[in-house]
C-alpha cells in the first residue's frame, strides 16, 4: 500500500495506525493498532505456529509443541465450563454476530455512553436498541484467532523517486518526503499454530 497522507491533521502524531485481526472480530485500532510512519517503506511480517497439547494438568491437557514456524496467524481453543471458564454461548449483541473480547469490550463501551451520555464515539457501531446492561466482564471466547507481527523499516522516498512523485502529484520534492508512506504486509510462512485445550477425563469417568 502507497498512501499520501496530510500530517498536518493532527497535532500530536503524523501517519496511521493498522491493526491484522480476524474477519470474525471487529477492529479495535486505537488500543491494539501499531503505528506506520510517513517518509518510511514498512514492512509487516505475521507470524504462525503449530502446537499440539499431550500434558495433563489439573483435569486437563496442556500445550506441549511439537513442531513450530512463522506464519500468519494463532489458532487459540479452550474448553468450556466444567472443564475450563470460556464462553461458548453466542454473544447478546445487536451490532456483532460472533463474540470476541473485542466485540464485548465495544458493545459494553457503547452502551455505557449512550446510557450515560447519551452519545457515541465515532468508531463504535449505531445503536440500535437501548438495552439495560449491568457491568459487562468480558470472558475469554473458546475459539480465538491472533495475529503475531514482526516490523521494519526504510526511510524513502529515494531522489529519483521523489523526483517522479512530485511531478505526478503536483507537488514539492518536500512534500512527498514529508507524507507518502509505504506498507507492506506479508506472509512469513503459510502454516499456522493451533493451541488446544483437551478433556483429560468424562464426566462419566468421574462417577
Amino acid at each position: 500500500m502507497c498512501s499520501l497522507i496530510s500530517p498536518d491533521e493532527t497535532s500530536y502524531e503524523a501517519g496511521v495506525r493498522v491493526q491484522i485481526h480476524s474477519q470474525a472480530e471487529p477492529a479495535f485500532v486505537q488500543e491494539l493498532g501499531f503505528g506506520v510512519a510517513p517518509g518510511f517503506q514498512t514492512f509487516v511480517s505475521t507470524q504462525e505456529q503449530r502446537v499440539a497439547y499431550c500434558l495433563v494438568t489439573e483435569g486437563l491437557l496442556h500445550a506441549a509443541p511439537r513442531a513450530s514456524s512463522l506464519s500468519l496467524s494463532s489458532s487459540l481453543q479452550y474448553l468450556p465450563p466444567p472443564w475450563g471458564d470460556c464462553k461458548s454461548t453466542p454473544i447478546d449483541s445487536e451490532f456483532f454476530s460472533t463474540y470476541s473480547i473485542t466485540a464485548c469490550r465495544i458493545d459494553c463501551e457503547t452502551r455505557y455512553l449512550v446510557e450515560n451520555c447519551n452519545c457515541r464515539m465515532v468508531h463504535m457501531p449505531d445503536f440500535l436498541v437501548e438495552k439495560d446492561n449491568d457491568y459487562c466482564v468480558c470472558e475469554t471466547p473458546c475459539n480465538m484467532t491472533r495475529y503475531g507481527k514482526e516490523l521494519s523499516m526504510v526511510k524513502i522516498p529515494s531522489k529519483a523517486s521523489a523526483k517522479y512523485l512530485a511531478k505526478k502529484f503536483n507537488k514539492t520534492e518536500q512534500y512527498i518526503g514529508e507524507n507518502i508512506l509505504v506498507l507492506d504486509i506479508f506472509f512469513e510462512a503459510l502454516n499456522y499454530e493451533k493451541i488446544e485445550q483437551k478433556k483429560a477425563y468424562e464426566v462419566a469417568g468421574l462417577l
